[in-house]
């Protein structure tokens, strides 16, 4: 046997096309911001140990997009895992004796499924650190140099939606160290690995289903948003939108401008799922069509200041180290 194993995921960054090539400094230092993280943290495989973390930017490489080849800068994560495959317990349903080699297989199994679990979501944290910062393409795990498997990409609306969020003033994106999310999410024990507890882990856990692996539906966007928005900010099913319109300045500031873009996105998100809106049917052919072109504007309007809201309601809570938000009434 072996005496260790060496699992690379290697994934390519999608970089700021021409019409974003304003962000460029700003795509730069997410990508630093996650390169600083080298041999700073350590995965923890349960049940198993913990190991380094190293992360490495790899170069250019030449990859295939559908039926495009493209050049991608690839961005390698790598953990160096020991073969105790013999020491690991393993229960079955029957007395089946397990072989050697099926002992192997389900330690590679557990080690490689957990490091790409968790480098995931490590990129999913970043886009808490620097929303829109990080956006990837489908990844290859190599164990031992040969391929392993896969790793999904990483798409949100983040970046698509930064000058639209710029534009608003409100909410206001902040940019922090990914160091302080990680530190924040281990010493307050949230994981992604569990059905949520609390109502800041039920808004995380909406928040990850911001990332899928392209940023299509931004129904589903629109609607995790507003899951993990009212967790947060909604004690009652009684005037929804009147509460997190009145708690939600008290947390990212008060609203100026965008009073009704706020009641809009609300009143959009309701009249949506009661019915009272006019749809396309699904893989409607957008053939400059002006009701479809209002419908999209309107839903791509609401998505992306719901995704804002929540976004930087979970940067507040983070950077003030808090696990909760707490209301009162005060009688003046």
């Amino acid at each position: 046997m072996d005496k260790s194993f060496e699992i690379n995921i290697c994934i390519p960054l999608v970089p700021v096309y021409a019409p974003e090539i304003h962000l460029s400094e700003y795509v730069n230092n997410a990508l630093k911001d996650i390169l600083s993280l080298h041999q700073k943290i350590e995965i923890n495989i349960e049940e198993i140990g913990c190991y380094q973390l190293n992360i490495i930017e790899t170069g250019k490489e030449e990859i295939k997009v559908d039926d495009f080849r493209i050049t991608a800068d690839i961005l390698t994560f790598q953990i160096i895992v020991p073969n105790t495959a013999d020491k690991i317990e393993i229960i079955t349903n029957n007395d089946h004796q397990i072989s050697d080699e099926e002992r192997l297989s389900l330690f590679i199994h557990m080690i490689v499924d957990e490091f790409k679990h968790q480098i995931f979501y490590l990129l999913v944290l970043g886009n808490l650190a620097r929303p829109g910062g990080i956006k990837t393409r489908e990844g290859v795990i190599y164990l031992n140099k040969e391929i392993f498997g896969s790793i999904p990409g990483l798409y949100s609306v983040h970046r698509e939606s930064l000058d639209n969020i710029f534009q608003l003033k409100w909410p206001v994106y902040k940019t922090f160290d990914l160091i302080q999310v990680w530190n924040w999410m281990q010493i307050n024990n949230f994981s992604f690995r569990s059905h949520s507890k609390t109502k800041v882990a039920r808004a995380l856990n909406a928040f990850t289903y911001l990332f899928k692996y392209s940023p299509e539906n931004l129904v589903f966007d629109l609607f995790w948003s507003l899951i993990g928005i009212e967790a947060l900010y909604c004690t009652s099913k009684e005037g929804i939108s009147e509460q997190i319109y009145e708690k939600v300045q008290l947390v990212l500031g008060p609203v100026s401008e965008s009073k009704k873009k706020i009641k809009g996105m609300y009143n959009f998100r309701s009249r949506l799922i009661h019915g009272d809106i006019d749809i396309p049917p699904n893989n409607f052919p957008y053939d400059d069509d002006p009701d479809d072109e209002k419908f999209q504007d309107e839903l791509f309007n609401a998505t992306i200041l719901a995704v804002a809201i929540l976004t930087t309601t979970l940067q507040e809570i983070i950077l003030k180290n808090e696990t909760d938000l707490k209301f009162k009434y005060v009688l003046e």
